[in-house]
């Protein structure tokens, strides 16, 4: 998993090339987006989900608080994210699940 924080709900449609909230024209939400890209079997993005008013995430917010070792992987994850090493912002609208 990986993702990338935009600073608006407009920003993010701009850097993305297609409609997040569903609203013609400029979004009237006002606040930071997170945009999580999940790759399920390694040949690219699988689905795409839009947190609203999220500055970025936690392996916490995807697994259960309770498994520490899956927590630790899914940090691991995000913070190679954070690292640059896993985002790329190259996705086709076509290739996302809303």
């Amino acid at each position: 998993m990986t993702f990338k924080v935009y600073d608006s709900v407009n920003g993010a449609e701009k850097a993305l090339g297609f409609d997040i909230d569903g609203i013609d024209g400029p979004s009237s939400y006002i606040g930071k987006v997170t945009i999580v890209f999940g790759d399920i079997a390694g040949g690219g993005v699988d689905f795409a989900i839009a947190l609203l008013d999220r500055d970025g995430v936690t392996g916490a917010d995807f697994y259960d608080r309770g498994d520490a070792a899956a927590l630790a992987t899914m940090n691991n994850l995000l913070a190679d994210n954070v690292a640059g090493r896993d985002f790329a912002p190259t996705h086709l609208s076509s290739d996302f699940l809303f």
